[in-house]
């Protein structure tokens, strides 16, 4: 279209070149001006044809620019999508039920209201079941407190906790975390918490689950910001 304004440019300058000057035509005869009447129609054709290109050139243009900007509107649908992908990354996050109490060897907890939350994962009577082979972090929080019913004879008490793993396949189970520590059980009030965390490739309907150890039960605090089991596949 750039060839084609200028080539009608051209053409235009050199018709219009053969227009007289106006102070020459008044000097000519009235049959000369007459003549050179018939000079300027020419030139403003053309006028009207390259004043046409130009504006049919800008609907073009124009007609372009909104098919452009409808192409970037899906680019935050991808993002969205990319977001929901990350979002199905498998992992469980329980917190500590009131009553805290199992009838069970290992710990029962909260997973549907709350902090809590399941992506991938399944629980079952205390248990996480790992949904798919991979590397998982896992972790663990209880805090301890000493209650007003709570009585022990030794002058140190040992407090501890412990991730158990039952895999896919097997009855036996395995430590998994376990963590330790110790507070002076003559004092008249004290709080402890025990964290633990680690890395371990893990397999599709494996078991994980907190041994219960009867006399801390009583000691652990239920609330969903203070005791906590979870993991997440890496």
């Amino acid at each position: 279209m750039a060839h084609s304004i200028e080539d009608a440019l051209l053409i235009m300058t050199e018709d219009c070149e053969m227009i007289p000057d106006r102070r020459a035509v008044l000097e000519l005869s009235p049959y000369a001006r007459a003549s050179s009447d018939y000079l300027r129609p020419p030139c403003f054709m053309l006028s009207a044809v390259l004043l046409s290109l130009m504006l049919s050139g800008a609907a073009l243009l124009l007609n372009a620019h909104p098919q452009k900007h409808a192409s970037t509107q899906h680019v935050p649908g991808r993002a969205e999508a990319i977001m929901g992908v990350c979002n199905r990354t498998p992992s469980a996050h329980l917190t500590a039920p009131r009553p805290f109490n199992s009838s069970v060897g290992y710990l029962k907890w909260e997973y549907q209201i709350g902090h809590s939350h399941l992506i991938g994962f399944d629980y079952e009577n205390g248990s996480l079941i790992v949904p798919s082979d991979g590397n998982y972090r896992i972790y663990l929080q209880i805090w301890f407190r000493k209650t007003d019913t709570f009585h022990c004879n030794e002058k140190v008490l040992v407090l501890n906790q412990t991730v158990l793993l039952y895999a896919k396949g097997y009855t036996d189970k395995d430590p998994l975390l376990v963590s330790s520590d110790t507070v002076n059980c003559r004092e008249q009030y004290w709080e402890k918490t025990l964290y633990t965390s680690g890395i371990f490739a893990l397999q599709a309907g494996d078991r994980l689950c907190v041994e219960k150890v009867i006399r801390f039960q009583e000691l652990m605090f239920p609330h969903e910001t203070k005791t906590f089991f979870g993991a997440h596949r890496i």
